[in-house]
């Protein structure tokens, strides 16, 4: 624990178990495009909160806001 509510954090990943993980601690989830991954899975199928092109897309406004 960090001390820090789950309603202000927010989890990025680049695999389906790092979305699974979110959703579980209950963290907003964010899935990086940009990061190592089969040519054959799909990241939008893992159906996080939110989907990013590049890290510099974080910065986007409502992408790192709490739910």
């Amino acid at each position: 624990e960090c001390g820090i509510d789950a309603a202000q954090a927010v989890y990025v990943g680049d695999d389906e178990r790092d979305i699974v993980a979110a959703r579980k601690a209950g963290l907003k989830s964010v899935a990086a495009l940009w990061g190592y991954r089969l040519d054959t899975e799909d990241p939008h199928a893992w159906q996080a909160d939110a989907a990013v092109e590049a890290p510099r897309h974080l910065l986007l406004p409502g992408i790192l806001s709490p739910s």
